[in-house]
């Protein structure tokens, strides 16, 4: 076996030290590469986590307690807080300024975001949209370690002079968040207090419509009539009375608040209860009926059970836990029982009869209650959170706000997802 000649032997071995630093510097660069994609990943993750957090925090604050004010800069100043809560992969606090909030509505149904430039209107603000920049200006982009290293992609720091040193090249990350504030859409055990649904389109001027003009629609108060008894301050036709029937006035159904049948029995213990036994969702649906139950003895009846429950009468039971009103208006009896009631799509065909779809709610203030042998009837208004009748809103803050009065108590209309029945949710959700 002959041995190559010695220069051949030369020229392999530069061949090998090419070959390997040509190798070494590849495996250098592709680790470097490396390294910035993990910064600028991080600094993604590390961002969305932030800006997911502020839009939650200032969606939260968007709206006053009592419903009435969009509050917008609350809002911000939360939001701020929590990004501030948050590293970016350069160790140092997350910032937002004031331009990176826009306030407006948010339509589930189609999943867009239009920007308000009124924020005075409660009903119209529903949602926030919170956006974080990496890019130089109010916080540091991630760091390039390739990209300075080889120094590429630098621009001039004077634009007017091009001979100047050079910026560090930079890779904007921008991250972005929509937080739903919105309706209630989800209640628990007992939040919907008793067993009657009002139908949604004697709530809108538009029939199929979702609330979208509640607080206008129920001045003056739909179905008008007049207390038998009068207090301080009411006037003739300041009411509502809810029709459970098949007439032009029908607004109102009696329901299980689940899947139950609507049976005499079913809505005595729905009362005694105090209102649905199970979680309800919007668009989940509820047996309805109408009036006319058959019924063995009169104090089965729930027009009885109602009347006996508002004044505390009759029935031993009630007799013993007493009236569920209040004496509100400075009268000689019961005259105020505030209650969330669920809302229901549209009855103007069925009439209360099967199934019905869940929508939100509504809070309405009763205000007499009749039964046999009187005509059966219950008397009342809806409230809304900025109706012109300061009492009106007087009740709605204390009993149907967003957030309770007693700080032990857990807040009610928790999540978003309903129609826009004057009630707001209390918790916000990421939509985007």
């Amino acid at each position: 076996m002959t041995r190559p000649p010695c220069k051949d032997r030369k020229r392999e071995g530069g061949t090998v030290m090419v070959l390997v630093a040509g190798t070494a510097i590849t495996l250098m660069l592709l680790a470097a590469l490396a390294i910035d994609v993990g910064f600028v990943w991080a600094g993604r993750t590390q961002g969305q986590g932030a800006v997911d957090g502020a839009a939650m925090a200032a969606a939260a604050n968007l709206i006053s307690g009592t419903g009435e004010f969009v509050t917008f800069e609350a809002a911000r100043v939360a939001g701020k807080q929590v990004a501030q809560n948050n590293i970016s992969v350069r160790d140092l606090q997350l910032q937002l300024n004031d331009a990176d909030f826009r306030a407006g509505n948010w339509d589930p149904e189609t999943g867009v975001f239009t920007q308000s430039g009124v924020l005075t209107d409660p009903d119209l603000v529903t949602a926030i949209r919170v956006e974080l920049r990496q890019d130089g200006s109010d916080n540091p982009p991630p760091p390039l370690f390739l990209a300075n290293a080889l120094d590429l992609g630098g621009v001039p720091r004077d634009p007017e002079d091009q001979s100047a040193p050079t910026q560090a090249p930079t890779i904007t990350v921008r991250n972005q968040a929509i937080a739903y504030l919105g309706f209630p859409g989800d209640f628990g055990e007992r939040e919907l207090e008793l067993p009657i649904a009002i139908d949604a389109g004697e709530l809108s001027s538009d029939s199929d419509g979702c609330g979208v003009d509640y607080c206008e629609s129920i001045i003056p108060a739909p179905n008008a009539c007049s207390l038998d008894n009068p207090q301080g301050g009411d006037t003739p036709g300041n009411v509502t009375c809810l029709a459970f029937n098949t007439s032009i006035n029908h607004n109102a159904c009696w329901t299980s608040l689940n899947g139950d049948s609507v049976d005499v029995l079913t809505l005595r213990n729905r009362i005694r209860g105090q209102g649905n036994p199970d979680p309800l969702q919007a668009g989940d649906s509820v047996d309805v009926a109408q009036v006319g139950f058959p019924a063995v003895l009169h104090s089965d009846f729930a027009e009885q059970e109602l009347r006996d429950a508002f004044y505390g009468i009759n029935d031993p039971f009630w007799v013993s836990v007493g009236p569920q009103a209040e004496d509100r208006y400075l009268g000689v009896a019961e005259d105020s029982w505030v209650v969330r009631l669920p809302v229901i799509e549209n009855q103007d065909t069925d009439f209360c009869s099967g199934t019905a779809r869940v929508l939100g709610a509504v809070c309405f203030e009763i205000r007499e209650v009749t039964a046999f042998p009187d005509p059966f009837s219950i008397k009342g208004r809806f409230l809304c959170p900025t109706s012109p009748d300061p009492i009106i809103r007087a009740r709605f803050q204390e009993y149907c706000s967003i957030f309770p009065t007693d700080d032990d108590a857990e807040a009610l209309n928790a999540g978003p997802g309903g129609c826009n029945f004057g009630l707001r949710a209390s918790r916000a959700v990421l939509v985007q």
